[in-house]
């Protein structure tokens, strides 16, 4: 399994291919199915059979729950269900009868913090590695010379450099100019001799920032006792992601090694049959109740 950038996981296990609907909540719905099915595609309301072409894989399909538009209102339902969204959207969508039970209480002790992620397209190419890179700068922690680290970018005569500018509670709200000419005056100072912050030297082709106000949370002291699990208290509810309890920080290997662990998970409690409260769930057909956890 690998997890999309909206937060969503791209493949579901083979191991988790049987009669079983395993809805994958990221800003989407996701559900798994092995068999027929029908896909509601948003925004068209038409639906489309679907056959797997083999019982040991499934297809994915998505659904929008809860969208209100003139073509659309989807309530999708499963026998299990997988939230893999962020945690401060976890937080707001949290059901009121689970808000005060103490696994759900947990989330509050975790924040997202605000990240920036800008793309550079220069007119040469820089003197760089093919590996992701640490950086000394005090505005840039990470970044990568896509040109050379990732076939889809490759280009033997330019680079594109894909930057983490962060800490960047102070930038977030700053216009992209601004935040060009600090991430340029930053590369000058770790490409000395290839590039300067006035363009004297590498000269900007384009440039793309994405701003995401609530990223990965907050490592201070004391938030690993803040981390859930994967099993939640509601029967037949998991959480998948990066601020989830792994052996890893948030990060997208994080994320990635939560998915491992929720579909282990599952595996457990439902092909293994060692969770009889999932069991009776999944056999309701409903999302258990607070009351039952």
């Amino acid at each position: 399994t690998h997890q999309r950038g909206d937060g969503g996981f791209g493949v579901c296990p083979p191991v988790l291919c049987q009669a079983h609907l395993v809805c994958w909540l990221s800003g989407t719905l996701s559900g798994y199915f092995s068999g027929t099915t029908h896909l509601v595609h948003p925004g068209t309301a038409s639906a489309v059979g679907v056959e797997c072409c083999s019982t040991n894989y499934a297809l994915p399909f998505t659904h929008q729950p809860h969208v209100c538009n003139s073509l659309l209102h989807v309530q999708v339902e499963g026998d299990l269900y997988v939230s893999a969204m962020p945690v401060d959207i976890m937080k707001l969508l949290t059901p009121e009868g689970w808000a005060n039970l103490p696994y759900f209480r947990k989330l509050d002790g975790l924040e997202g913090v605000p990240v920036i992620n800008i793309h550079i397209w220069f007119d040469r190419k820089l003197s760089t590695v093919d590996h992701l890179l640490f950086s000394r700068s005090p505005l840039l922690s990470v970044y990568a010379d896509m040109s050379t680290t990732c076939k889809e970018y490759h280009d033997p005569d330019k680079s594109m450099l894909e930057l983490v500018f962060a800490p960047a509670e102070h930038w977030i709200g700053k216009s992209d100019e601004e935040i060009i000419a600090a991430t340029m005056t930053e590369l000058e100072r770790l490409f000395p001799n290839e590039i300067a912050a006035d363009q004297s030297k590498a000269k900007i082709r384009k440039f793309k920032i994405v701003k995401t106000p609530r990223s990965v949370y907050k490592a201070t002291a004391g938030r690993e006792d803040y981390r859930p699990t994967q099993r939640s208290p509601i029967s037949n509810f998991y959480l998948s992601g990066d601020y989830t309890k792994q052996k890893y920080l948030a990060s997208m290997e994080g994320a990635i090694f939560s998915g491992k662990l929720t579909t282990e998970a599952i595996v457990e409690d439902v092909n293994m049959r060692k969770r009889p409260e999932t069991l009776a769930a999944v056999s309701k057909k409903e999302l258990a109740t607070a009351a039952s956890a």
